[in-house]
């Protein structure tokens, strides 16, 4: 039995069913072919629940900087995947948008900038977007990328 089937038949007044994926799934990543696979069956559970009028969110997470094996291993600036690790501040702010939206699944990364210019960040700010509105991407105030998958 999994957490779909238990809260379909025990929970039918369940207001939010939330599952945190990786942005592996929706991005690749060297190696982790099946995690990346077993994610994707997650976030097709959550599409499937709202098809069907269910609650259903699966976030994609990029790195997270304060925990884990960044924490541990890396350096809080490190670049991973053209991203840098997010803050837990920056993932809660994020998780309460996510709350309050309809995609099924979404993406949270903060990308890596390249270029910097002599600007103030809100140059970088508006050049980041101004992609991002190119991609169907929204900045967050605190440098985090939110996109509908």
């Amino acid at each position: 039995m999994n957490l779909d089937a238990l809260s379909r038949d025990l929970c039918p007044h369940l207001q939010r069913f939330v599952c945190f994926s990786s942005i592996s799934c929706g991005r690749g990543n060297a190696g982790q072919s099946n995690y990346g696979y077993a994610n994707s069956v997650m976030e097709r559970i959550c599409e499937q629940r709202t098809r069907e009028g269910l609650p259903g969110l699966a976030i994609q997470w990029g790195a997270i900087g304060d925990v884990g094996l960044i924490q541990d291993t890396m350096e809080s600036d490190v670049v991973i995947g053209g991203t840098v690790p997010q803050t837990i501040l920056s993932c809660l702010s994020v998780l309460d948008k996510f709350l309050q939206q309809n995609h099924p699944v979404v993406l949270s990364c903060v990308p890596h900038v390249l270029v910097e210019t002599s600007s103030s960040k809100s140059s970088k700010q508006g050049v980041l977007s101004a992609v991002g509105k190119i991609f169907g991407k929204f900045i967050t105030s605190d440098g985090g990328l939110f996109r509908p998958i």
